[in-house]
């Protein structure tokens, strides 16, 4: 999918077919254009060439770590936002570099804030 203009573009990083098109659905309903990825090298891959808003993965991803490990020493993604959606999360709460959303409304909140 391309990204149209004027809408974030969204990398989900997810191993489980059916949680990573959950993930995918409820961006979309939420206004965001997707592009996916089911491994941290993957995600490393389209990051460069994309360029994504921000990254959206889950902690139990197997390769979690070694992403954000990737992530945070990479010249050109080392700002780009990590995030996890957990409902029971405190909005911009962190796991580490990661943020914690409660909702996959609070998105657009946190792309505000990083515009500033």
């Amino acid at each position: 999918m391309t990204k149209d203009e004027g809408r974030p573009l969204v990398l989900v990083v997810e191993d489980i077919d059916w949680i990573r098109d959950g993930m995918v659905r409820q961006l979309r309903e939420h206004g965001y254009d997707v592009v996916e990825a089911t491994s941290a090298a993957g995600a490393l891959a389209l990051a460069e060439s994309v360029r994504p808003a921000l990254i959206l993965t889950e902690e139990e991803l197997p390769a979690y770590a070694h992403l954000a490990d990737r992530l945070a020493a990479h010249p050109a993604l080392c700002r780009l936002p990590v995030v996890i959606i957990n409902p029971d999360a405190e909005d911009c709460a962190r796991l580490g570099d990661t943020v914690l959303l409660s909702g996959y409304d609070r998105i657009a909140h946190l792309l505000a804030i990083k515009k500033q």
